[in-house]
């Protein structure tokens, strides 16, 4: 995920025209993003806080890199990135937050600006 990080991050400032590779670039990217694992059912009883986890997460720095990546895609050559921001949003939630550098923070809010506006993003 790091290598694929760092390549996002860099797009974010080449801005290739050509769609195909973009959107397979950041395709690939979200599809290795550990997913969010919610807490089951029969253990919601006995868990002291009910919040969604990940078992083996990317760092705050790793994200960062890819959300920045996607908020600097023109928005007339990749038409999603705003549903793409949305979807690594259950993943920013959940990252390790208590080792987030300041310019990891700002990078993250900076980025959320061209994701849409939902219950979970405003958290």
């Amino acid at each position: 995920l790091e290598q694929l990080a760092g390549l996002c991050r860099s797009l974010g400032s080449l801005r290739p025209s050509d769609k195909s590779i973009l959107a397979t670039i950041f395709d690939t990217t979200q599809a290795a993003v550990p997913k969010v694992e919610e807490t089951p059912e029969d253990e919601s009883e006995l868990a002291i806080e009910h919040k969604p986890r990940i078992t083996i997460g990317p760092s705050p720095r790793h994200l960062a890199m890819i959300s920045q990546g996607l908020a600097g895609q023109n928005p007339q050559v990749l038409t999603d990135v705003p549903k793409r921001l949305e979807a690594l949003l259950p993943a920013l939630m959940n990252s390790d937050s208590d080792k987030t550098a300041a310019v990891t923070a700002a990078t993250i809010v900076a980025s959320l600006l061209k994701c849409p506006s939902s219950k979970l993003r405003d958290e």
